[in-house]
């Protein structure tokens, strides 16, 4: 993938474009392959691999922001940072902005590392510290420039600079459960007197297993839906992060880097190397071929193995929380699933308290409608014990139609003026929270008919009394009183009627969640007009 060749997959977009890779055994941390330059000819050329220092670009953001926040701070995947506007540096007149230019206000920071938000990444670094980030990196073989860390090293735009080889070795720590050592190539030398002098470099914990383990689970939404999709070998669990560098005065990058890595490899990849007529560095036309040559590599490397996927440390917990709580709640029962969000946490610092956003309000009491004959309307009234933080929304159908809104009021009670004669109107009260609409309470309603101009003898016949619905079993068990004339039962179920001789009905086939109107009529037995 290096060389000019017909069954080379990279498509180069000229000579000019240089490149240095490094593939290290993920587990031990063995250099297994050292790519050097494009089109080699003798062992003499400069090697980008080992012997070229490049700024970071994004590739720094786990290293130097995320690494040691959730270390030292022991932040979840789901944490917010409020990306709300270009980052302006203490002290000085630049300002740093997001690749995109876009601000989305609060995200995780998992969303702000698969997508490389900037803005986030120098948030984190400067929440968590200088100091505790130098000494995070320098645990992963980073060394920085004069000794000194500066706030654009968060997003790998400072003077410090690594070469492929070190970055390599710094990734391969996440992906080896947070166990780092130098990557070597020679693990012993043994002498012809039979001296043996053992140079395999010795391993050390460079940070906590809940830490490595929450990067890579990040860098693997990276590679599965942010900015690394491209590097994404299908059927290889894997995890990994892109990274550009900019050149003042100019639009583009002079570098361009993707850094990934399986249960089994860890690859570094870095291209670049173009220059001007003047001879300074210059960017690239293309800053996608290091994501190409990460991801052939990864697959042919990956080929008739069988890679495992990272195993979750007992010191993370997967939680279920509320997207867009801050800080992180758990759910409600009345929480929509699509607002739901499983992330990480380390064990211990899980949330705790339950979010009350889509909490139901309680349902209105005593919910009643009369016809006024003078009026001409249907009076309807209601109590709620709290109505200053609610409003109520009022609602009707007629003969069994469909409900339809007919206003708000702060109040217990509402006129319904305008009512067609002889219909029957079923009238619905939700209450609503004046500060978030989507908390709603239960649809409680309540039935009224209207008399038309041959119900002249409604008031021969009394309306029946105590009329009870229970649910049970897909069954609705109706009962109701009658103190009149002998008479016959029409029962409305949402405009479906049927008639009864008796004092109770069961409606079967009835459905969980569907609201369901009952009314009941006696209605005379020798004459079907004359009804109550």
């Amino acid at each position: 993938m290096l060389k000019d060749s017909d069954q080379n997959p990279i498509n180069y977009p000229d000579d000019q474009m240089q490149a240095g890779m490094t593939v290290l055994d993920t587990k031990t941390g063995a250099i297994r392959a050292i790519g050097g330059r494009r089109n080699s000819k003798n062992m003499s050329e400069y090697n980008y691999a080992t012997q070229g220092h490049y700024q970071a670009g994004s590739n720094a953001k786990p290293l130097i922001a995320y690494g040691p926040a959730i270390e030292y701070n022991k932040w979840s995947t789901y944490h917010q940072i409020d990306d709300d506007k270009p980052y302006q540096i203490k002290g000085s007149d630049r300002s740093i902005g997001n690749w995109n230019s876009s601000y989305g206000g609060l995200e995780s920071i998992r969303y702000a590392l698969a997508q490389s938000l900037n803005v986030p990444a120098v948030k984190t670094l400067e929440e968590t510290g200088l100091g505790n980030a130098k000494k995070f990196a320098e645990g992963l073989g980073i060394e920085f420039a004069k000794d000194n860390i500066e706030i654009t090293d968060a997003i790998g735009g400072s003077s410090t600079n690594i070469s492929p080889l070190q970055m390599a070795g710094a990734y391969r720590a996440f992906g080896n459960g947070g166990v780092y050592n130098e990557p070597y190539a020679v693990t012993k030398v043994v002498y012809p007197n039979g001296r043996t002098v053992n140079l395999k470099p010795e391993p050390k914990a460079a940070m906590s297993d809940y830490t490595a383990y929450m990067i890579t689970d990040m860098l693997k939404t990276a590679v599965n839906s942010g900015t690394g999709t491209r590097a994404n070998v299908p059927g290889v669990p894997m995890a990994g992060k892109t990274g550009t560098t900019n050149l003042s005065g100019k639009d583009g990058s002079p570098d361009s880097w993707f850094t990934g890595y399986s249960t089994a490899y860890t690859i570094s990849v870095w291209t670049g190397g173009y220059k001007d007529e003047e001879g300074n560095r210059d960017v690239m036309p293309d800053t996608k071929i290091s994501l190409d040559l990460f991801r052939n590599t990864m697959e042919e490397l990956s080929k008739n193995i069988d890679t495992a996927d990272f195993e979750k440390p007992d010191s993370v917990v997967s939680v279920g929380v509320e997207k867009g709580s801050n800080p992180a709640a758990l759910p409600s029962k009345y929480t929509p699933s699509s607002n739901i969000v499983n992330e990480l946490f380390v064990k211990g610092h899980e949330p705790n308290k339950t979010s009350e956003k889509y909490d139901k309000l309680d349902p209105v009491k005593n919910l009643k409608a009369d016809y006024d004959k003078d009026d001409e309307s249907i009076k309807v009234k209601w109590d709620y014990d709290d109505k200053d933080n609610v409003e109520f929304q009022i609602s009707a159908s007629i003969d069994g139609g469909e409900m339809k809104s007919l206003s708000s009021t702060g109040d217990t009670s509402m006129d319904i003026s305008s009512v067609e004669p002889g219909k029957d109107y079923t009238i619905q009260v939700v209450a609503v929270s004046k500060d978030d609409s989507t908390s709603q309470s239960e649809a409680k309603t309540t039935s009224v008919k209207v008399p038309g101009d041959d119900d002249e003898d409604d008031k021969d016949m009394p309306a029946v009394t105590g009329l009870t619905a229970k649910y049970r079993d897909d069954i609705i068990d109706v009962d109701w009183n009658y103190d009149g004339p002998d008479a016959d039962f029409e029962v409305s179920v949402n405009g479906q009627n049927q008639k009864v001789h008796s004092n109770g009905i069961q409606i079967s086939g009835a459905k969980p969640g569907e609201n369901y109107t009952i009314k009941v009529t006696p209605v005379g037995k020798d004459n079907d007009k004359k009804r109550s």
